[in-house]
């Protein structure tokens, strides 16, 4: 059996992030969590971003569902400004969230085979 190369990975990497978008969108039924609306502006039919509630680069939670919202680009960027704040509403608002982002979380190494399985798990969420 061949080794992966870090072009594989990083491959597996861009479409488990390309598939988690998407179940985010579908989970949020293409709407702002917050405001309810799609967001439309000229040049983007739809400008609406999924966001990572704990940082991505924690790659053990990086594709977890719960670990995702959609936004506006407005709210998105407020997020960063005010995560306090914005991990106080979603305790409010979407409480498994909440619960999931203030859980421990422990850093692991996720290994290559694991990212593949990770993308058949989010290829079935989309079904």
């Amino acid at each position: 059996m061949r080794r992966r190369s870090n072009t594989d990975r990083a491959k597996l990497i861009q479409k488990a992030d390309a598939l988690w978008r998407q179940v985010i969108r579908k989970e949020f039924e293409n709407k702002c969590a917050v405001w309810g609306w799609q967001w439309r502006c000229a040049g983007y039919p739809n400008r609406l971003e999924a966001h990572h509630i704990i940082r991505r680069a924690a790659v053990s939670t990086r594709w977890h569902p719960l670990n995702g919202i959609l936004l506006s680009p407005q709210m998105h960027e407020w997020t960063h400004a005010h995560h306090p704040e914005f991990i106080e509403w979603l305790g409010v608002a979407y409480p498994a969230r909440y619960e999931f982002a203030i859980s421990p979380h422990p850093p692991q190494k996720v290994y290559t085979h694991e990212i593949t399985q990770t993308i058949l798990q989010l290829k079935d969420m989309l079904t």
